[in-house]
């Protein structure tokens, strides 16, 4: 009967460790995730691929990001690099849509496909109408995913395409010609508001 009872009591300890043991590693678990989630909540940084690309190019699309109108910091923080290639000319998007390819722990791959009304440049317009999709490579950088690829979100929207023109024209007053053109293209603009 003694031998029953260590043999018992023996096993009840055994689970009571292993279900001890196993407690702590949840409990280090769901503190990881609530720290890494807090982290995020309090930099209102996204927490998953699909939400970084859509602040990327909504910070794009909106001009908050666009260097000559907002401030390119906003863009940069959601990529791995600290320089912004910079560019004369945009794609002028209607709308876009988000569309998630392919995630692992570590790396990720996010369509945006865009409804892309022309280009445009401070001195020329141009309209072709068409579907564009951009895949953008994300990395898993310090618990934040971060845009690895391609180093360039050319779209903007019409009211941004507005707001660079009208930037110019401001920035080329005394050049009479260009500032021409930069009222016409506003007006062509305004046509697809």
């Amino acid at each position: 009967m003694r031998k029953k009872n260590r043999a018992t009591a023996r096993f009840i300890l055994f689970v009571l460790l292993a279900l001890g043991f196993w407690l702590q590693g949840v409990e280090l678990n769901v503190r990881k995730v609530y720290s890494e989630q807090k982290v995020q909540k309090q930099d209102n940084y996204p927490a998953t691929p699909e939400g970084v690309v859509e602040a990327f190019v909504n910070v794009g699309f909106d001009g908050t990001g666009i260097e000559t109108i907002g401030d390119i910091k906003k863009r940069l923080k959601y990529t791995i690099w600290d320089i912004w290639p910079g560019s004369n000319s945009n794609d002028i998007s209607l709308k876009y849509k988000i569309v998630k390819i392919t995630e692992n722990d570590r790396e990720a791959t996010v369509k945006v496909i865009h409804e892309c009304l022309g280009w445009g440049a401070l001195d020329h317009i141009e309209i072709e109408r068409k579907t564009e999709g951009v895949e953008y490579s994300l990395v898993k950088e310090k618990g934040f995913w971060r845009i690895a690829f391609p180093d360039h979100a050319p779209y903007i929207s019409v009211k941004t395409a507005i707001k660079r023109l009208e930037w110019g024209i401001g920035f080329y007053k005394k050049d009479t010609e260009r500032v021409k053109k930069m009222r016409k293209n506003i007006d062509i603009l305004k046509t697809y508001l």
